[in-house]
């Protein structure tokens, strides 16, 4: 028969699932000495608790307190891993606590952004990554017109492709000059179109203000110049190494990436989005690093640890509930085999101070008579 009761003997180590019938071997063959033969339909009024019972109710205790030891046993190297980590889970506990700040400036930043800017963005959500591969193919173009001119020329590989490189970054530089005069540009439409502006706006205001000044000639200046510098030198080059012929194509062709580069530049500036953009990115950002500081190690193993701990302590608790119940049956049992004694009711014993009723009374009187 199986049990599911803990002895005092299993204290240091217990285990309540072991195979063992003793404590329903012994119930079952505890019976009490008849002090007389009678017939007994309740427990007789003086008689209260037996002694087996107080025996049992104490087996009942004594599972109760043997299985919550259990409990703590099995749940011990749980607490332990919990207590070793709390220090560090409380600190990123904070530390995410504080971080979510981030999170909402981020997203409050990104909603007000895409609320009072969409209505001016002009370039398309994700269209900048084609602008940018553009750039790169033309950036490898001039390399390889450069680089190829300068080692056929005699040239070590490793410095003609530097020197290349080089030339190529200068010439796609002075390209992008093209982005500051779309810039300009749209913010002299977006004054015009908005000449009064909201409160919400102001926020944005250097996006409406137009550019004043003579900056931007002089950049234009500075970009033209480094780009016929370079197709220059890349004509000479050429020329040089093949003919003149030759250099004056190449040399146009430098020219023609440096104009590409421009206009690229031109077509794909557009500050509204890339505000817009970077909003959403730095908000994306926040995410992830929230993300990765809410899966960290020590909270999670806290988290983990604490969880098992408890639910192991419950399930010794239940087992405890089950074991106590169990006690307490084999204790009715005995009380079942011997009525003589304990009477065959399951009412408790009517206690000797209490006053009869009418008809406990009438029937006493009837059975002195007989």
């Amino acid at each position: 028969m199986t049990t599911i009761m803990a002895t005092r003997n299993d204290l240091p180590r217990i285990s309540p699932l072991e195979i063992s019938g003793a404590a329903e071997d012994t119930a079952a063959d505890i019976m009490i000495p008849h002090g007389e033969q009678a017939k007994i339909i309740v427990r007789p009024e003086g008689i209260g608790k037996l002694w087996v019972e107080r025996e049992y109710d104490d087996l009942e205790a004594e599972q109760t307190s043997l299985w919550d030891a259990a409990g703590e046993t099995a749940a011990r190297d749980a607490r332990h891993e919990a207590a070793r980590v709390s220090l560090g889970a409380a600190e990123e506990a904070y530390i995410v606590t504080a971080h979510r700040a981030r999170i909402d400036d981020a997203l409050t930043r990104a909603r007000r952004t895409h609320q009072f800017l969409d209505p001016y963005r002009r370039r398309p959500s994700k269209a900048k990554r084609w602008y940018q591969a553009g750039k790169c193919g033309l950036l490898l173009g001039d390399i390889a017109g450069f680089g190829t001119a300068a080692i056929w020329l005699g040239e070590m590989p490793a410095i003609a492709l530097s020197l290349a490189a080089s030339a190529a970054v200068a010439t796609i530089a002075a390209g992008l000059i093209g982005s500051d005069v779309r810039d300009r540009e749209q913010r002299r439409q977006r004054a015009e179109a908005t000449p009064d502006q909201t409160d919400d706006l102001k926020e944005y205001r250097h996006l409406f203000a137009p550019h004043t000044g003579g900056v931007l000639k002089h950049m234009l200046a500075v970009a033209a110049a480094t780009a016929g510098t370079i197709g220059v030198g890349i004509a000479a080059l050429r020329g040089a190494v093949d003919d003149l012929l030759i250099g004056l194509i190449f040399g146009g062709i430098a020219l023609a990436i440096a104009g590409g580069s421009f206009l690229l530049s031109y077509a794909g500036a557009d500050e509204v989005a890339d505000l817009i953009d970077q909003a959403d990115a730095d908000y994306d950002k926040a995410v992830a690093a929230h993300q990765k500081l809410a899966a960290s190690d020590s909270a999670s193993t806290h988290a983990a640890s604490i969880a098992e701990a408890d639910s192991l302590t419950r399930e010794h608790a239940a087992r405890g509930k089950a074991a106590s119940a169990h006690i307490r049956a084999l204790k009715w049992g005995i009380l079942r085999r011997n009525p003589s004694h304990a009477g065959h009711g399951s009412t408790p014993a009517v206690s000797a101070l209490r006053p009869l009723t009418a008809a406990q009374t009438a029937r006493r009187e009837e059975e002195k008579a007989a």
